[in-house]
């Protein structure tokens, strides 16, 4: 929290308020590649928007390109949940006690449980810093779900009986589950779904994705009681194999539909939805630079679409206003 004093303002919000001195030094301080052109790009991907829709109703998310980002970003939400997070993190120490661990060795295996996800949370700026996001969420619900697997297969195996060394198997695959969700689907969601949206619908794409989530959860509180009580369901371990049927359809879905977002900027991306361009192409799309008006160097693709001409003429209104705004600070 202390750090936030000292964070610059995000450059998008500060252009948006036409803040341009503000939007330059914070740019500034987070990027040592031209200020002038990074600019540049935010004007003319903030035109383009503007250009493109005139409303930002909740209608929006649903029309054109919009509509797959905020599916990707709703899927993405809510594969926290179907991913079986609920399941084995929530209703950790209760599994514990139901697979005949006594209150006290339950309550410890939760603790260290715990304290691993800290670990493998902290463990996880890494993985993001270097990692792709795509490769980070793929492996991630991969691990989950082998684990789920695992977790219900130990429950049907003959001879399972309360603390047995199966059930002890079955607890260590647990707490595993928490090194991997932590360490991948935990944070890396919340990544990408900033990054997905377009910027004008960014609020209320997340808002629909969080309530989707929030949905999820809620009927996983409903369920999941029912399903592991002795009174009830009493499934256990078997419940896991619910969760690992939805979770290998969002790893399917995944691995098809989840394109990469690291180290493209939120214009690149603009042009890579409008271009409907495949999700694993993402990564090796080629944008290279291309001279405006003025001659100045400004990151685009090379291609020679209509969209192109479009966010050409932006850019090159962007410079124009960018210049202008240059002069009158000085």
């Amino acid at each position: 929290m202390s750090q936030l004093y000292s964070s610059p303002e995000s450059p998008y919000f500060l252009v948006r308020k036409n803040r341009m001195d503000d939007a330059r030094k914070a740019m500034s301080k987070l990027t040592s590649v031209d200020v002038r052109m990074r600019l540049s790009n935010i004007l003319a991907s903030i035109e383009n928007e503007v250009n493109q829709e005139k409303d930002s109703s909740l209608l929006e998310c649903f029309k054109g390109c919009d509509r797959r980002r905020t599916w990707l970003t709703t899927v993405i939400m809510a594969a926290q949940p179907l991913a079986g997070s609920f399941f084995l993190i929530s209703y950790a120490t209760y599994f514990f006690e139901l697979a005949g661990m006594s209150t006290t060795v339950a309550f410890k295996l939760s603790l260290g449980q715990q304290a691993g996800g800290v670990i493998a949370t902290v463990c996880s700026w890494v993985l993001i810093s270097n990692l792709s996001t795509r490769a980070i969420f793929n492996s991630g619900m991969l691990v989950c779900t082998l684990i789920l697997a695992i977790v219900g297969i130990m429950d049907v195996i003959p001879g399972y009986s309360s603390g047995s060394a199966i059930a002890w198997i079955q607890c260590a695959a647990i707490v595993f589950y928490n090194l991997a969700y932590q360490a991948s689907i935990g944070p890396i969601c919340f990544v990408i779904q900033t990054e997905i949206p377009s910027m004008r619908l960014r609020g209320k794409t997340i808002a629909m994705a969080s309530a989707a989530n929030a949905i999820i959860n809620l009927l996983c509180a409903i369920a999941v009681p029912y399903g592991m009580n002795p009174d009830a369901g009493y499934l256990r371990g078997k419940l896991a194999f619910v969760f690992f049927a939805t979770s290998l359809l969002v790893t399917i879905w995944s691995y098809f539909c989840l394109p990469e977002t690291k180290g493209r900027t939120p214009e690149q991306l603009d042009y890579l939805f409008e271009m409907v361009t495949p999700a694993r192409k993402f990564k090796k799309y080629n944008f290279t630079k291309i001279e405006n008006d003025g001659g100045d160097s400004i990151a685009h693709d090379v291609g020679t679409t209509p969209a192109d001409s479009a966010m050409h003429s932006c850019l090159t209104s962007s410079q124009t206003s960018l210049e202008k705004s240059e002069e009158v600070s000085v």
